[in-house]
């Protein structure tokens, strides 16, 4: 996928030990939905994109071209782009929609820019080193971001919001900076265990609390704006230094 192109794929697709697979600025590819003529992969009848361990993903999307990765189904018709223990994916502005879970993590991933919109989950983090900043998570019918006991994730200038559930939940490591979380139809961010930081964001207008903790080894929260939470901006958790409570007038 070397030059700007059009993909239609119906199976899943394999980046395997010592592979580079490279997607240029403004490719388009479009799964099939419900389709996986390889019955195999996290999902035997969802198409997947898998970066296996030693295997290698570079997605070089522009601001002015990004790369696009949908289906001709409806949310949750591809299973997403998969990054195993062991793979590595660097990506640049693609735009993710539709897949159960945009992007399935337990490697190395990097991802600055783009847009996931629509998808069952944003992020899902099970493992590895993950660091996203400057994404749109929005449309989400499960959880922007879900990080499971096993998985970091450092979550730096993105946007998650407009979910039908919670915007993040994580029962591992969540490193969370300069990110908006609102118009979630749950919590704002919901910690169940692990360590977590919520720095100098934004989280506004979500359904249930701001930021709810049920426990943790670790907590930072501090210069945030949480307002206007229905159940309440915080539980369990308090404020923190420099954190205000105020409209964001956006």
């Amino acid at each position: 996928m070397g030059a700007p192109d059009t993909y239609t794929i119906d199976g899943d697709v394999l980046v395997t030990t010592g592979v580079t697979l490279t997607i240029a600025a403004g490719t388009q590819v479009t799964v099939s939905a419900n389709t996986d003529v390889t019955g195999s992969g996290n999902s035997a009848s969802l198409a997947e994109l898998t970066v296996q361990s030693g295997g290698t993903l570079s997605i070089q999307g522009t601001s002015g071209s990004h790369a696009v990765l949908t289906t001709n189904g409806g949310t949750g018709s591809w299973y997403g782009v998969v990054v195993a223990s062991g793979g590595t994916a660097t990506i640049a502005n693609a735009d993710i929609s539709k897949a159960s879970r945009a992007y399935f993590s337990n490697g190395t991933l990097t991802v600055n820019g783009g847009n996931l919109s629509a998808n069952g989950y944003g992020l899902y983090i099970t493992g590895g080193t993950n660091n996203v900043s400057n994404v749109v998570v929005t449309g989400s019918t499960s959880n922007g971001a879900y990080v499971s006991s096993s998985g970091t994730l450092n979550l730096d200038h993105t946007l998650v919001v407009n979910g039908s559930t919670t915007g993040i939940q994580s029962y591992g490591t969540l490193n969370a900076t300069y990110d908006t979380i609102s118009y979630n139809s749950g919590a704002g961010v919901d910690i169940e265990q692990g360590t977590f930081t919520v720095q100098n964001s934004i989280v506004t207008n979500n359904s249930g609390y701001g930021i709810y903790r049920y426990t943790s080894t670790g907590t930072t929260v501090d210069h945030n704006d949480v307002w206007t939470n229905s159940t309440a901006n915080y539980y369990n958790v308090t404020a923190g230094t420099g954190s205000i409570s105020s409209n964001p007038f956006f």
